[in-house]
């Protein structure tokens, strides 16, 4: 006995499926998602409150890098002591500086997803 069968539809899936993995639209989704985070960590470092930017150089020195495939993105400084702030030292206690800009931007870089998924749908 033989069993044959006929899949309808093959090349439009994998045209929707393109569509919804446009890796320009999500890695300039990805990229404001890193700008919003690095926005937050200048702000945060320049309240008033600890850690406190006395002199702005750590603000001043924040990047956003975006990995080679755009996938992700690295905000960071090239500073020691911003290392130190975050995670603590033998000298001192951490002062997060970094993840609560994460905490703060992250309903913004969540929503921002989202539309881009429900408009990758769409296409």
């Amino acid at each position: 006995m033989r069993l044959t069968g006929r899949l309808d539809g093959l090349e439009q899936l994998q045209r929707a499926l393109t569509r919804i993995t446009e890796p320009s639209e999500l890695e300039a989704s990805l990229k404001a998602g890193a700008e919003d985070i690095r926005t937050a960590a200048r702000a945060g470092l320049g309240d008033g409150r600890l850690p406190d930017s006395r002199t702005g150089a750590l603000a001043a020195s924040l990047t956003v890098e975006m990995a080679d495939d755009g996938m992700s993105a690295r905000i960071g400084t090239g500073l020691d002591y911003g290392w130190h702030l975050e995670f603590g030292s033998l000298g001192g206690a951490p002062t997060p500086w970094l993840e609560p800009a994460l905490d703060e931007a992250r309903p913004g870089i969540l929503a921002r997803l989202k539309r881009w998924l429900a408009g990758s749908g769409r296409r």
